[in-house]
């Protein structure tokens, strides 16, 4: 009892301690909700809306566009302006990702790898700097997608064949009777699944594959995983994971991610069997050959395996979301839908296929596309930042490894920038018949680190959306169309629902 006792008061005075170094670490404290000995700001943070995105929203309208918050033993900031979130985006020494005990655990296992994910890694276990090492891997991946033909013809000539696939599954897995599709969000998870295959590793699944099924499973199990972390008890305090509810979870997850990995890394050695030197025909062939001339401990078979499933985490999954939301939204707005396909009748006449460059062409469709990243939010979250020193941010000196958040939300429901941004109006993004840009709608990052696969990102996502907008009609099924609220994780996507689908006679 007495050892019991002293174990108790030991870990209470360590943790007590802990709390006042992070106290301590802010000279100049941003404003925030009230922190409590111990647990920090977490009676706020968990009486917030559980939608993490929304939770941050409402701290920024109460406490301004700069928020601190101290959850457990993790110094938190949260963005909710455009000119700091530029300013921090682009700020050398905001280079580093952040680290989240639960998240990287359960990303990385027990064996952290410094690699280009959302998730960052303890900076002291890197062995190499992180920022070195992100820099690298970047300028190498980005070369090795463009030498590909990544954003080009070639690519997109792919992608257009992907659409003509899955718009034959759609046919099949339509009910001849009723014309309904049930989880047509798998439908698009395939499909998506299926382009970022074609770069990584040179081939495709069959939309019926059970390794296909397992591998979408996984991916968005893990995605859901960020309504529990963000800004949340589970994703700051690594501990739980010991102690139910959190420990089903963890464990669930973790065996998941850990099957993801093996079976990558079973791809990966039977690239390594059929690869040829000096000409490959995927990206794990091209960093093969470079793990072999490569001395500086940078490029291994193991960084090789996170790559690549950090390219299915981020393209696959909100690729699929944003085809999701856009028949919710077309169900939502069939006014929209009709006019969206208008245009493309018009314009079109009788071509079979949608390309790439007709995006110039549509200026309508185009604009519905932005008004669904801006009102949906697939993606609500930028990757979090971290600096190893401290920083001056504004007029605020953030601690070394204060984790800083910008809320993508919280800018594209800007009511003094947009007017109404709760109404859902692509005629935003259109100006002299010609689709018009915004500053302030970024689905995709903006800073040093943005995503790294925009540009096929957007051309995966219009070829799909404007080739089915040509070639079927989405219906409600029932009474009502499906809910928009979102099924929310590190990526937003609408809850699963049923879609009437019919055949355009063009």
């Amino acid at each position: 009892m007495i050892v019991s006792f002293l174990l108790c008061l030991t870990a209470f005075t360590l943790i007590l301690a802990l709390y006042v170094r992070k106290q301590t670490e802010w000279k100049n404290p941003p404003p925030g909700p009230r922190i409590h000995p111990v647990i920090g700001a977490l009676p706020t943070m968990v009486s917030l809306d559980p939608v993490p995105h929304l939770g941050f929203h409402s701290l920024s309208k109460t406490f301004g566009p700069v928020v601190r918050v101290l959850l457990g033993l993790q110094n938190m900031v949260i963005l909710g302006r455009y000119e700091e979130i530029k300013e921090a985006t682009f700020h050398e020494d905001l280079d580093s990702r952040a680290y989240f005990a639960t998240g990287s655990l359960i990303r990385f296992g027990f064996n952290p790898t410094s690699s280009i994910s959302f998730f960052g890694t303890p900076l002291q276990d890197s062995g190499i700097d992180q920022v070195t090492q992100w820099k690298e891997l970047r300028r190498f991946t980005l070369k090795t997608l463009r030498d590909m033909g990544f954003g080009k013809s070639a690519s997109a000539e792919s992608m257009v064949y992907e659409t003509t696939i899955l718009m034959e599954f759609i046919k099949k897995r339509r009910n001849e009777e009723t014309g309904v599709v049930k989880n047509i969000g798998q439908i698009f998870s395939c499909a998506s699944l299926n382009v970022i295959w074609n770069l990584i590793a040179a081939g495709r699944f069959e939309y019926d594959d059970e390794n296909m099924f397992k591998l979408i499973e996984h991916t968005n199990a893990f995605m859901r995983l960020g309504r529990d972390v963000v800004g949340k008890p589970f994703g700051s305090i690594p501990f739980l994971r010991f102690f139910p509810p959190y420990k089903a979870k963890f464990d669930s997850l973790l065996e998941g991610i850990t099957h993801f990995k093996e079976s990558l890394q079973e791809t990966v050695t039977e690239r390594k069997m059929k690869m040829v030197a000096e000409d490959p025909s995927c990206y794990i062939d091209a960093f093969l050959d470079k793990v072999l001339k490569d001395e500086t401990g940078i490029y291994t078979e193991d960084q090789l395996v996170h790559i690549c499933m950090d390219m299915f985490l981020a393209g696959a999954e909100t690729t699929s979301k944003t085809q999701e939301f856009i028949i919710a939204m077309m169900l939502n707005y069939p006014e929209v839908q009709q006019k969206v396909q208008e245009e493309m009748d018009s314009v079109m006449k009788d071509k079979p296929a949608i390309t790439w460059e007709d995006k110039e062409k549509l200026p309508y469709a185009e604009a519905t596309m932005a008004e669904i990243w801006r009102v949906c939010n697939i993606a609500p979250f930028g990757p979090p930042r971290t600096a190893k020193n401290e920083v001056q941010f504004k007029d605020y000196k953030l601690p070394s490894n204060a984790s800083v958040f910008y809320n993508t939300y919280t800018l594209h429901m800007d009511e003094d920038h947009w007017g109404d941004p709760q109404q859902f109006r692509p005629e935003r993004f259109v100006e002299g018949g010609k689709f018009k840009s915004d500053e302030m709608l970024f689905p995709f990052g903006i800073g040093r680190r943005r995503c790294l696969g925009e540009t096929m990102a957007r051309m995966e996502n219009f070829i799909f959306f404007a080739n089915l907008m040509l070639n079927f009609k989405f219906s409600m099924v029932g009474n009502a169309p499906p809910s928009l609220e979102p099924q929310s994780g590190f990526t937003n996507g609408p809850f699963p629902f049923e879609v009437k689908v019919e055949i355009r006679n063009r």
